[in-house]
């Protein structure tokens, strides 16, 4: 039987593993978050231990509320070389109100 202690080591380990899940360093680039070993470097964690304790939909909700937010604001962003400015959140990270981003297919 595992302890509680030990149980929630592995539930921590599992949401690591599910934030990181989609990260893919590109191939002979030396890259700041993941290591060789294929994990997180240390310095990382520090930010990513506080995620893998909130559940996914609390994580999704302050992403929404965070897009919201810019969009009220009015906040824009400018590509170098470019005189246009850009609306921010681009439109893929646009969320809908429910925290799901408007071009999932979920």
């Amino acid at each position: 039987m595992t302890s509680s202690a030990g149980a929630l080591d592995e539930t921590k380990q599992r949401r690591l593993a599910e934030l990181t899940a989609g990260y893919r360093p590109l191939p002979g680039i030396p890259d700041e978050f993941i290591g060789a070993d294929g994990r997180p470097r240390a310095h990382w964690l520090r930010f990513l231990d506080p995620l893998s304790e909130l559940h996914p939909d609390s994580i999704e909700q302050s992403f929404a509320v965070a897009d919201r937010h810019i969009l009220d604001t009015g906040a824009t962003y400018r590509v170098s070389g470019e005189t246009q400015d850009r609306d921010w959140p681009p439109p893929a990270r646009r969320r809908t109100a429910t925290g799901r981003s408007a071009n999932c297919r979920c």
